[in-house]
């Protein structure tokens, strides 16, 4: 993510300003994986605890088209196709790596997370 930070600071202001610009692998990834990977990276006993996914739809965004069952919220997927064409961007880290750094950056005592 540093890299592609430093790719937005130095892109021209008028192609990236105001713009979102995900940075993922852009993959689609199960909700399930994720957490299993950070239960087994973190190196702590962990209890999960699962529930029946709620019958009533849950709304995801504005719109009539934006409401789904929280049973299709199993996977998610990032659409980099933005930071490839404005920032030349590439994912370059694999889901374990990046996981594994997250918990690490959470684990730093709030100084070392905001120091400059």
């Amino acid at each position: 993510m540093a890299a592609a930070a430093v790719l937005a600071a130095t892109a021209p202001a008028h192609e990236v300003t105001g713009r979102v610009i995900n940075i993922a692998r852009g993959e689609a990834v199960a909700v399930r994986r994720v957490v299993e990977r950070l239960i087994a990276l973190a190196d702590r006993p962990v209890r999960l605890t699962e529930h029946e996914p709620l019958p009533a739809p849950v709304p995801t965004g504005p719109g009539p088209d934006a409401r789904v069952l929280r049973a299709d919220l199993e996977w998610q997927q990032l659409d980099i196709s933005r930071a490839r064409r404005l920032l030349g961007w590439r994912p370059a880290v694999d889901l374990d790596t990046s996981l594994a750094d997250l918990l690490t950056a959470v684990r730093l005592p709030e100084q070392e997370r905001t120091r400059t």
